[in-house]
């Protein structure tokens, strides 16, 4: 459209005589207004509309935005004319302005719809959205995005008005709708998660899962790897399932995290594994091994040779349950804190001598 083809015109300063002089229909508007003569100058089919309508000279002699608007548009200049409400939405936005100058439809809708214009005329998105449909309008005043995804879907409406991640999880899809509706738990793991989200999106088995995982929101909701298993696999949810007893790993233990999320192959180790779970159990009761450790420069020196032992563990599940009744080797380090490192040498090779170890 031509909104702006005037301005060069607008600034230009010319007499009233240069002015009736250059257009004869133009003396018809009154003379002694400025804002006024800037609109009619020039353009002899805009000097016919304000020289014979009353209503038009009201809206055009106090506002600016106005005049840009109704010139050079002889339909938007017919649609003023007769029409005192669009003249009260148009006067003081100029985003409205712009929707309304060249479209009819727009026009028809914003003629025949008085609920539309109790939108407020300052927030040009709501502006396009709303126009021609009185229950999203009610819908969209408050807030941008939700009125960008509510425009087509009313029964989305009420799922989306606060939370725009909700909002674009439930535009497309009535069942998901249904979903997010009913259900509390849910809610709290879509809001949180954008990955949940594009998981629980058009697809009914997914939907299946996720209501069979809603006990386990408290896992889910920051956990976008633990997300990715979930996705539609029905050997995976066994596999949660079977894991919903190992809860009490800790939460806050960076280690464990790392391995769980890095790592395709200890996740497939840790579901569902009854001798990993025993491996799991062995470890955690020797755990004194690592208290120790600092203390004790001889477990220190011998680390290398034993790291045989841990490359051996996925194998050996006797290994580790056998690591849980090795309770002396606590006591026994604990009465060899001052040894050297050539002692620590020396037992390795001469565990018997008394010479050598203490």
């Amino acid at each position: 459209m031509a909104l702006f083809q005037m301005a060069p015109r607008a600034t230009e300063v010319l007499s009233n005589v240069t002015i009736a002089d250059t257009d004869a229909a133009t003396t018809a508007i009154v003379a002694d207004d400025a804002v006024t003569t800037f609109i009619a100058t020039g353009d002899a089919a805009i000097a016919v509309i304000a020289a014979d309508d009353a209503i038009t000279t009201v809206v055009a002699v106090d506002d600016a935005t106005t005049a840009v608007i109704a010139t050079d548009d002889e339909v938007t200049a017919v649609q003023a004319c007769d029409d005192a409400t669009i003249a009260a939405i148009a006067v003081d936005d100029a985003a409205t302005a712009v929707m309304a100058s060249d479209d009819d439809v727009t026009a028809a809708s914003a003629v025949g719809d008085t609920a539309t214009t109790d939108i407020p005329a300052n927030e040009a998105a709501t502006a396009v959205i709303a126009t021609g449909d009185a229950a999203t309008a009610a819908m969209a005043v408050d807030d941008d995005a939700t009125a960008v995804i509510a425009a087509e879907d009313t029964s989305t409406a009420a799922i989306a008005v606060d939370d725009a991640t909700t909002a674009a999880m439930a535009t497309d899809a009535p069942i998901t709708a249904a979903i997010a509706v009913d259900d509390a738990v849910t809610a709290v793991i879509a809001v949180d998660d954008a990955t949940t989200t594009a998981i629980a999106v058009d697809d009914d088995k997914t939907v299946v899962h996720a209501a069979a995982f809603a006990s386990k929101a408290a896992i889910a909701v920051d956990d976008a790897a633990t997300a990715v298993i979930a996705i539609d696999d029905d050997t995976t949810m066994a596999h949660v399932d079977a894991l919903a007893n190992k809860v009490d790993i800790p939460i806050g233990d960076d280690a464990i995290a790392a391995i769980a999320v890095d790592d395709a192959v200890m996740t497939a180790i840790a579901a569902g594994d009854a001798i990993t779970a025993n491996i799991a159990t062995a470890l955690a009761a020797t755990a004194f091994i690592a208290v120790a450790l600092p203390a004790n420069r001889l477990v220190i020196g011998a680390l290398p040779t034993m790291a045989v032992i841990a490359g051996a563990l996925p194998a050996s599940a006797a290994i580790a349950v056998g690591l849980s009744a090795m309770a002396v080797m606590k006591a026994a380090l604990e009465t060899m804190v001052g040894i050297t490192p050539a002692e620590a040498s020396c037992c390795s090779k001469r565990a018997r001598l008394a010479a050598c170890c203490r």
